[in-house]
């Protein structure tokens, strides 16, 4: 009777683990999709800083 006792949450250890693993991978997927939106955007801006340049030695070319 005292071992049934003694073990009957043996595995709630490994139950506890079960939502931190699914928080993790969550985690990871908001990760990369924050660092796929950062590379966007800093392509976005590297193309405008692009344009701007191209604009200001047009109008210093032609002005």
């Amino acid at each position: 009777m005292a071992n049934k006792i003694s073990n009957h949450n043996r595995f709630e250890a490994e139950l506890d683990t079960i939502p931190s693993q699914l928080q993790e991978a969550l985690w990871d997927l908001r990760q990369q999709e924050r660092e796929k939106l950062a590379a966007g955007w800093r392509r976005n801006l590297s193309f405008l800083a692009l344009a701007v340049v191209a604009t200001v030695l047009v109008m210093l070319v032609i002005g």
